[in-house]
């Protein structure tokens, strides 16, 4: 993972779960980080977090702000560019989850997931690709293993979302291809995180741990994954080891995306 070193990495969502644990591993590889979220407090704490593993101030840098914004998209690229002059990788890993019924999802929760995990990395994506032929970058887009998994009641609003950052994943792989760039996507399973505990429709701490519960038995390695299993994922598909690899989508999911039946975990 040498090749990270210096290397200029934006990571959206950064202020928690998947997104936190990504750049960390980032930061401990000696990348410069850009620190991309809603909540300023959660961001200032995951830059702490990347400046105990030996990050200065100037290898960090902290933007918050509703990646649903275009003006918040295009300053998210502009500031790294004037801070930076450079950018390397993009990871588009901010993403929302309303926990209702297909049947009883209402507009502004279909817009809300659809802004957020959907159009907001697109037209980011699009503000970066200049500066990543610059480079010969890459993006690494975290999608979900229910981009191909059928789930009625409630994920299915955010199916549809990760189905279209598979395709949008596939078909812009060969596009950028020419230029050098690489476009990956990270599949995860269930991870412990707070993506269900957020927004009006949050599980209660009990529901949630029911849940994690349940997911357990549902992934044939007998666990959920953590956020540092994920980031191990995007981080070698950022360096140079994974050169040759573009187009792919990487399942980080203990087998679980491949279940049909029940699955029996021995205890």
């Amino acid at each position: 993972m040498e090749s990270l070193k210096d290397k200029v990495v934006i990571i959206t969502g950064a202020s928690s779960g998947i997104g936190e644990g990504t750049a960390v591993m980032f930061a401990q590889y000696g990348s410069r980080v850009v620190l991309s979220g809603r909540s300023s407090e959660n961001l200032e704490r995951v830059a702490g977090r990347c400046r105990e593993v030996g990050l200065t101030d100037h290898q960090i840098l902290v933007l918050q702000g509703d990646l649903a914004n275009d003006d918040v998209r295009k300053k998210l690229i502009d500031e790294t560019i004037k801070k930076y002059g450079q950018l390397d990788v993009l990871v588009n890993n901010a993403g929302v989850c309303h926990l209702v019924d297909t049947t009883k999802t209402t507009p502004e929760y279909y817009d809300d997931m659809m802004n957020t995990n959907t159009r907001a990395p697109f037209f980011l994506t699009q503000y970066a690709i200049p500066y990543l032929k610059q480079s010969k970058g890459n993006i690494i887009n975290v999608s979900s293993q229910f981009s191909e998994m059928a789930v009625p009641q409630m994920y299915g609003v955010y199916c549809m979302t990760k189905a279209a950052m598979d395709m949008f994943t596939k078909c812009l792989s060969l596009e950028l291809g020419p230029f050098g760039i690489r476009v990956n996507s990270v599949n995860p399973g269930s991870v412990a995180s707070n993506l269900e505990k957020r927004g009006p429709t949050a599980l209660s701490e009990e529901t949630y741990n029911y849940f994690l519960s349940l997911e357990k038995q549902r992934h044939p390695i007998g666990r959920v994954g953590t956020a540092e299993d994920i980031a191990w994922g995007i981080v070698f598909l950022a360096c140079d080891r994974s050169s040759f690899i573009s187009g792919e989508r990487m399942f980080i999911d203990g087998a679980s995306h491949w279940v049909t039946g029940s699955v029996q975990n021995p205890e």
